[in-house]
């Protein structure tokens, strides 16, 4: 196994101020309706479900997990 892997500073470097967090994650902005609300369509350009590599119990009930 490879013990050559990158520090996270190489793989995303910190933005500082508004500017950069847009430049960096993009503009939400551009999804906020004019009262306030943000448009659904954030939710599909933006978040992505991805599986877990081990199950994580609910903060809220730890009787329960999620894979995913």
């Amino acid at each position: 196994m490879s013990t050559n892997l990158p520090t996270p500073t190489a793989l995303l470097a910190c933005p500082y101020g508004l500017d950069q967090i847009r430049t960096t994650f993009g503009d939400i902005f551009r999804y906020v309706l004019p009262d306030h609300i943000l448009e659904l369509r954030w939710q599909s350009d933006f978040l992505v479900r991805i599986a877990l590599p081990f199950a994580l119990p609910l903060s809220w009930d730890k009787s329960r997990t999620v894979i995913r």
